[in-house]
């Protein structure tokens, strides 16, 4: 069961930053300055979850010291964004197809 669990850590980690960067994207108004900083903040975002996730549940998080719990949150964040434009990307290229007549 622990196994599960610690295999389930990093994507419920990206599904929450995902969640976090779209209330982001909301708040800031979708703004061009705002959104070119996406990665960062989703980034910032992992981190810290990663590091509560160390601290409050440590057996859940496969890290053995903090920058390990840094990196590990970190990179969940920018997955969540990648994630984010693979979404993005499909969606386009379903439009992009009628308009170009290709």
């Amino acid at each position: 069961m622990e196994e599960t669990i610690r295999a389930l850590s990093v994507p419920v980690i990206v599904s929450v930053v995902y969640g976090c960067i779209n209330l982001y994207k909301q708040v800031t108004g979708g703004s061009e300055k705002y959104l070119r900083i996406i990665p960062i903040v989703a980034a910032f975002i992992g981190a810290v979850i990663g590091v509560i996730a160390y601290y409050a549940f440590p057996a859940v998080l496969t890290a053995e010291n903090i920058w390990q719990a840094v990196i590990i949150g970190g990179a969940s964040g920018l997955t969540a964004t990648g994630a984010n434009q693979i979404f993005k990307q499909i969606g386009k290229g379903k439009g992009d197809e009628n308009d170009d007549g290709r």
